[in-house]
Order: structure tokens, then C-alpha cells, then sequence
């Protein structure tokens, strides 16, 4: 009787224990109901920095920035991904998801795609996008000449951070790179009209020199002709020369003068017909050169000697025969010009 006596009140007293312990529980649980807050706090690189009502909400936020993409932006990437460990906080701690996706925003290498204008490998200026890029080439070459080779290559170029040039300061670096080449361009063309003056002083100098007053020659350059002159114009000269008429005058008036343009020894007027207005001819007599500019070029009556006739100007007219026709005769006539 006495062991069930002491069983009875050790089960009583055991049960005293429990509900103590039941109670400071409930006790506890309340008073952490109404003091503290579920969260989850965020951890980077072991650094706690804030803490998030809900990780997946949080998560959600950094995978749509992580996706987010354009025409700059080709991808992203977390350097440290963050930890959510689950803990309670006093009630009167705020939660701050703006400033822990913020900073791990911050912890994300962008990788953005921008297009570099090039000129000789050399960079000049960075642009957003490929239409800007050509628009702008193609309006510092607008005004160009032709003959300028301005060639700016578009190069696609990725950093990890997007330093694009301003409107002004990339037309800046292109316009002098267009500035440089135009500079290039008119001296090499100014040496270049240098030379070839040089080079006809001297062949004016070497030709004044070949000249003498026994001189008489006739030069077309067009036609590649260069021809000496023999007064008249019988059978014996214009096979070998470019015969003068003797009814004409052989300076200052209208010299007269025939060749043949086929089939003989020398064919000076063989290409006469393909002169045209304003085509030049040098005539040389008495030691002077002077110039002559092709006005006319006619088909005439083999009879017809009107061409040859005294003018008030001073002129040449050279008298050809017309393959096939014995009755016509081509005769093409210039003015001096100086």
C-alpha cells in the first residue's frame, strides 16, 4: 500500500513539473508572438546585409535583374550569391528589401555591348548602337571629295562598363581624323600640280629650245600628231610632210594646210576627225608656237575653196580626203586662243 501511495504522488508531482513547463512555453511562445517577427536575414560573402519578410519574393527580384537584357546589356552575373538563413527579430526591426537588393545588385558584373569607330585600328570614339554608329560616319563623309578614302571600321566591343562618347565629343574625334586626311589629301595634290607644272616648264623650256626660225611644225596632242610642214601641197610633199597652201598664208590670217589620212608614207591627218570643239592646236612657224582651239568641223565639196579664203582672225584650216568619196573633202578649222 505505502509503494502505490508513493507512485500516486510522484505521478502527481511529475505532472505539476509538466504543466509548469507547459505553461512558461505558452508563456514563452506569446511573448515572442508579440515581440519578435519571422525573417530571414541575408548573407554575402559571410557579411550579413539585411534582412527579407520572404526569400522568395527577394530571389524572384534578383533572377528578373539577372534576365533583364537590351540592346547594351548582353548578360549578368552574380560574383557571390547571397544565403537566407531563417531567424526571429524584434518586431520593431525593419525588414529593408530595397537595400538588399540593392546591394546585391551591386554584387552583379554586367557585361554591356557597345560599337567602337575605328580608323587604322585605332579607336576614336565609342557608340551605343550600329545606326548611330553609320549615321554618323556617313555625315562626316557627306561633304567629302570622292577622291578622299575615309574608311572607319564598326567594331562590336563588350566591357564591363558602358562609357559610350557624346554626340559632340564623337563628332569631335571624327572630324579630325577627316580634318588630317583633307590636309593629306590637298597637299598630295598640291605636289602633285607642282610636279606637273614643273614638268611642263621644263618640257616648254626643252621644246623653246628645240624651236628655231626655220621651224614648221604642226602639233595635236589629242591626236598624238606631230607633223613637220613643206610649202605646197603636190604629190611628192604630202607623202612624206603636211603640205601648206600656197594660196594661204603661212601666219596671221588663215593658214591652209593638207595631209593625207591613208595609204601613204605618212598619214598626219588620219585621226583629224576625231577632234571637236575646243580641242587645241599648236602651230609653229618663224620660231613662235602658238595655240589654236578647234571651232568647226565640216564636210565639203572637193570644189569648194571658201574655207580657204582670207579672215579677218587668225586661224589654221586643216583639208583631209574622205575614204570612199574622191567628191568631198573633211576640213576642220581653229581660232588662236592666245
Amino acid at each position: 500500500m505505502n509503494r502505490v501511495k508513493n507512485r500516486t504522488k510522484d505521478d502527481s508531482k511529475s505532472l505539476k513539473i509538466i504543466k509548469i513547463i507547459l505553461i512558461i512555453l505558452i508563456v514563452t511562445i506569446t511573448l515572442l508572438y508579440i515581440t519578435c517577427k519571422p525573417v530571414y536575414k541575408v548573407v554575402i560573402a559571410g557579411e550579413t546585409v539585411g534582412f527579407v519578410t520572404n526569400k522568395e519574393i527577394i530571389t524572384q527580384e534578383i533572377d528578373k535583374y539577372l534576365n533583364e537584357t537590351n540592346e547594351n546589356i548582353t548578360h549578368r552575373e552574380l560574383n557571390v550569391s547571397p544565403e537566407y538563413k531563417f531567424q526571429l527579430i524584434r518586431k520593431d526591426i525593419k525588414t529593408d528589401e530595397a537595400s538588399v537588393l540593392s546591394i546585391v545588385k551591386n554584387n552583379v558584373t554586367t557585361t554591356y555591348k557597345a560599337y567602337s569607330v575605328n580608323f587604322n585600328g585605332e579607336q576614336k570614339a565609342i557608340i551605343a548602337n550600329q545606326e548611330e554608329a553609320t549615321n554618323l560616319i556617313n555625315e562626316i563623309k557627306s561633304d567629302l571629295n570622292d577622291e578622299i578614302e575615309l574608311n572607319f571600321d564598326i567594331v562590336e566591343v563588350y566591357s564591363d562598363e558602358l562609357n559610350v562618347s557624346s554626340e559632340d565629343v564623337a563628332k569631335q574625334s571624327l572630324n579630325e581624323v577627316k580634318i588630317e586626311k583633307v590636309s593629306e589629301y590637298e597637299k598630295k595634290k598640291a605636289e602633285e600640280k607642282a610636279a606637273r607644272e614643273k614638268a611642263e616648264a621644263e618640257r616648254r623650256a626643252k621644246e623653246a629650245a628645240a624651236i628655231t626660225p626655220n621651224t614648221w611644225r604642226l602639233e595635236i596632242p589629242k591626236i598624238g600628231l606631230r607633223g613637220n610642214i613643206a610649202e605646197g601641197t603636190d604629190p611628192n610633199v604630202l607623202e612624206h610632210l603636211i603640205g601648206h597652201f600656197s594660196e594661204t598664208v603661212a601666219d596671221n590670217g588663215n593658214v591652209g594646210l593638207a595631209a593625207h589620212n591613208a595609204g601613204h608614207s605618212a598619214n598626219y591627218f588620219a585621226n583629224i576627225k576625231n577632234l571637236g570643239a575646243g580641242d587645241l592646236i599648236y602651230y609653229i612657224h618663224g620660231g613662235v608656237k602658238k595655240t589654236y582651239s578647234v571651232v568647226s568641223k565640216d564636210i565639203i565639196s572637193v570644189y569648194d575653196w571658201s574655207k580657204l579664203g582670207t579672215t579677218a582672225d587668225e586661224r589654221v584650216t586643216l583639208i583631209t580626203c574622205v575614204d570612199g568619196d574622191t567628191e568631198i573633202r573633211l576640213c576642220v578649222q581653229a581660232v588662236r586662243v592666245d
